[in-house]
């Protein structure tokens, strides 16, 4: 028996700043918050490559390769799909 079940799923959640990347400090300061920026203080460039390291990195994390862009492609839901076997209902790997 095999069914399948589409899952709607929440976006990622989009920040409103960004941290800079900061030294560590010394171990007797204690712990010292890193400046932040927000998003709207940074120029589109930035962004634009923020986003796609985060994209970058999302991929490979999920260990797949990045789909091709097609200019025609519509925005899409999204949505998970898990194949399920048997009575056990565990996912099919």
């Amino acid at each position: 028996m095999k069914a399948t079940l589409q899952v709607e799923l929440q976006p990622f959640q989009t920040p409103n700043f960004v941290r800079a990347v900061g030294k560590p400090g010394l171990k007797q300061d204690g712990m010292q918050e890193l400046p932040c920026y927000p998003l709207s203080d940074l120029d589109s460039l930035t962004l634009d490559k923020l986003c796609e390291d985060f994209r970058a990195e999302v991929f490979r994390k999920a260990g797949k390769e990045q789909p091709v862009a097609d200019a025609d492609d519509a925005v899409l839901d999204a949505v998970l799909t898990l194949e399920f076997t048997g009575a056990d209902r565990r996912p099919v790997e």
